[in-house]
């Protein structure tokens, strides 16, 4: 069977049997959003591959796929490029630092930042004088998933990597390879790419048929990763700490406050990170009396936009909104 046959085959199939498929498929490695925050690891600049959160439309490709696997690249002006791994890895690589966040995260628990290694997509087109005159990538993934994104995103650093903080990509996170796209929600940077297809119109993927947001745009974010939520602390106080995230904006201040927004008080920032990357932050609450606290953050980006509170839940599907809040005891 042809890659493009089976593309539709599987496609036909995930159709099929979508109201079965899992659409968080979480190894048994990865961060589980049912337990409380401190369960969650020490929060580092680079999370380690085995802390990544993982998302998926459904069940990784199996290992014969992975063993056959060859990247298609069409709707060129010219022949279609296939290239096997080691092809693709011959070519300069670089490292890339990049966050992921998935566009239904509504708690910390579905962000991640990690040093990966790969190509841009530009450059790998240079490097075999391809050229093309059309408006638009249609990816395609060996699980079944597909997504669409206008060229531009090329010229925006679009990657193709093969590596998560210097080790090769486990199945869970994509092997043998997966897209990178700046700026984008976690949706718009598949695993298990197999087809990039240059095309003249978009098209609705995998998620965005199902009412998800066809730019997926990452919003403006910031989280408290810990203390973990309906945790006792005392008088004296304790340290919160999160991350702030903007996308291809970097995050210029986070703040909290402890009175339902009426005061804010600005935090440490302690991993400036920067476009694509998080931003991560530190502050002192010492709270002066006792008794139950709501506390929440937002964040200002690099653009001078200050995060806005909204809706407790996203009817848009374009992201959630809300500020995000934890309620502690001081006693």
């Amino acid at each position: 069977m042809s890659k493009t046959s089976r593309r539709k085959f599987i496609q036909s199939a995930v159709a099929l049997g979508a109201a079965g498929c899992v659409s968080k498929a979480m190894d048994s490695t990865a961060v589980d959003p049912t337990k409380e925050a401190d369960t969650l690891a020490p929060l580092e600049p680079i999370t380690p591959a085995d802390q990544f959160f993982v998302t998926s439309s459904t069940l990784p490709p199996d290992d014969e796929w992975v063993a056959s696997w060859r990247l298609q690249i069409s709707g060129l002006d010219g022949d279609d490029v296939f290239l096997s791994l080691e092809e693709l890895q011959s070519f300069d690589a670089e490292e890339i630092e990049h966050t992921l966040e998935c566009i239904s995260n509504s708690s910390p628990y579905a962000i991640s930042n990690g040093i990966w290694t790969g190509i841009r997509f530009k450059t790998l087109l240079e490097s075999f004088s391809a050229s093309h005159a059309h408006t638009h990538i249609q990816m395609y993934c060996g699980e079944g998933y597909s997504t669409s994104l206008p060229v531009d995103v090329i010229d925006d650093g679009m990657a193709l990597v093969w590596a998560l903080n210097g080790e090769a990509l486990s199945r869970s996170h994509g092997q043998p390879v997966r897209v990178l796209v700046p700026g984008r929600f976690g949706m718009k940077n598949p695993k298990w790419i197999e087809e990039i297809e240059m095309t003249s119109s978009p098209t609705l993927g995998y998620w965005e048929a199902r009412g998800w947001s066809n730019t997926a745009y990452c919003l403006l974010h910031s989280w408290i990763h810990a203390p973990a939520p309906g945790g006792t602390i005392s008088q004296g106080g304790g340290d919160l700490i999160g991350s702030a995230f903007c996308g291809s904006i970097g995050i210029s201040k986070v703040e909290i406050s402890d009175d339902e927004g009426e005061s804010w008080q600005e935090c440490e920032i302690t991993y400036p990170g920067g476009a694509n990357v998080w931003t991560l932050w530190r502050f002192r609450w010492s709270p002066s009396v006792t008794g139950m606290h709501t506390l929440m953050v937002r964040a200002t980006n690099d653009e001078g936009l200050i995060q806005e509170d909204g809706p407790p839940s996203d009817t848009e599907l374009d992201g959630y909104e809300a500020l995000h809040r934890i309620a502690l005891y001081v006693e």
